[in-house]
């Protein structure tokens, strides 16, 4: 199994993103868009993973508890440069400090698991799209004229977070919820 921890983006919002999505998807066909039904803000990937194992994981995160929900705001998208070119297209989110709190409790759960510990900071983002190679440069220049007109997409809040699937096919990736999880701590 293909394992990482996400939080679910909301319908309303999600609606919202999609329309971004068909506008940016018109302006640059040969990008990879992100499927609307695939949007989620990956909190710890866990990758390939034996189903053994899936009851310990569960159990681990199960654990965690915070007494806020998180509070996230979808803000403007961002291209991600790697090398000579765009090789993500994301959309930035602003959360609660709280989001990193939740984060850092995840990756010590799963690090006593036997999960390798990230090494890069945790950014929050929702992944819009991955540019092939191919992508003519011009690319990056209307994703920023629409960036420049975009606003603030909406703001959520959250107590569940989800262990998902991941099985990659010849259509793209399709995402599955295995388990949600309450964070918030009873009172």
């Amino acid at each position: 199994m293909r394992l990482f921890i996400a939080i679910a983006i909301p319908e309303k919002i999600r609606a919202a993103v999609a329309c971004l999505l068909e506008e940016f998807r018109t302006i640059a066909p040969q990008v990879k868009w992100t499927k609307p039904d695939n949007l989620h803000i990956t909190l710890k990937f866990l990758g390939e993973t034996d189903a053994v194992k899936l009851s310990l994981i569960e159990q681990s995160l199960a654990k965690v508890k915070m007494a806020q929900p998180i509070v996230l705001t979808l803000r403007v998208p961002a291209v991600m440069i790697h090398g000579k070119g765009p090789r993500m297209i994301w959309m930035e989110i602003r959360s609660s400090p709280s989001l990193n709190t939740l984060v850092a409790e995840l990756e010590n759960q799963m690090v006593k698991l036997g999960f390798p510990k990230e090494n890069r900071a945790f950014v929050p983002h929702l992944t819009l799209a991955r540019v092939p190679r191919s992508a003519p440069p011009w690319t990056v220049e209307l994703i920023e004229t629409i960036r420049d007109s975009s606003t603030e997409l909406g703001s959520f809040s959250t107590g569940e977070f989800h262990l998902m699937e991941s099985k990659l096919k010849s259509s793209g990736a399709e995402y599955t919820s295995v388990h949600s999880f309450s964070f918030l701590a009873e009172a």
